[in-house]
């Protein structure tokens, strides 16, 4: 009991080990055993809201899909793998607009370098960053492209604009700015653009839950920076297996003394 509350307490084995005096082998052992035991008194039970998420394991695009009870805040299950990218949240929808602002920037940039005109040279992260992120040095310069007849100026302002949809508590009135937006996507003439509205169109029903529930991501992004911070504090996990039990150990809300 008394390992199993110091590592809680350094979320690491290592700094365990160092307060302890044990051998990481002993704290590793107690861990796992700790989340066999918690995992073991688990009751099938009914969760009234669930979370989905996906975390990256390791580069290469391999992920754990995992599962969590949006009022407890813990994690229930962590699967290998993920079936389908999600996007219904408000990161994954806009990081789709950024994306797609970014294309219209490199596409229209190599045509105005062919006119030798370099206004978009350099401004990248401009474009994918909000009015307010943008660093006070380049506000004016900012300022003027905005103002101009840029192709990417007019991709940024839509993208900006899209940002009022989950400020909407009431779902008809979401819908109805939605459909403004969308309109006015569609009328862009940026392909880019478009795309990303008409996938925005199709899952709607998704995007707009937080109007119908009042959810919001807060334990999803508090679970996530939970589980990166212990990630990096242990320098990654090279065996999947080792990042679910750490997990389940940290996050799982499981009853792990013996």
């Amino acid at each position: 009991r008394f390992v199993i509350d110091v590592l809680q307490a350094c979320q690491t084995v290592k700094g365990a080990c160092t307060l302890v005096g044990i051998t990481w082998d002993q704290a590793w052992h107690v861990l796992e055993r700790a989340v066999a035991r918690g995992l073991a008194r688990k009751q099938a039970t009914a969760i009234a809201r669930i979370g989905v998420d996906e975390k990256a394991f390791r580069k290469g695009h391999r992920y754990l899909t995992i599962v969590s009870d949006v009022d407890r805040g813990t994690v229930e299950f962590v699967a290998e793998g993920a079936s389908s990218k999600i996007v219904f949240d408000r990161f994954h929808v806009m990081q789709h607009m950024t994306e797609a602002v970014d294309i219209v920037r490199r596409r229209e940039n190599r045509l105005l370098i062919a006119e030798n005109d370099d206004r978009l040279k350099g401004t990248k992260y401009l474009w994918i960053s909000s009015k307010e992120n943008v660093h006070p040095k380049r506000r004016a310069e900012f300022r003027f492209l905005r103002g101009s007849d840029l192709k990417t100026a007019r991709a940024w302002a839509i993208k900006e604009n899209l940002r009022h949809l989950w400020s909407f508590r009431v779902e008809g009135w979401a819908r109805r700015f939605f459909s403004q937006w969308s309109s006015w996507a569609m009328r862009s003439r940026l392909e880019p653009i478009k795309a990303v509205a008409r996938m925005i169109d199709r899952r709607l029903d998704n995007i707009i839950t937080p109007c119908r529930h009042q959810l919001t991501n807060a334990v999803a992004e508090g679970l996530n920076s939970k589980i990166m911070a212990i990630k990096r504090r242990a320098g990654g996990y090279r065996n999947v297996g080792n990042f679910k039990n750490v997990i389940y150990f940290y996050c799982g809300g499981l009853r792990l003394y013996p």
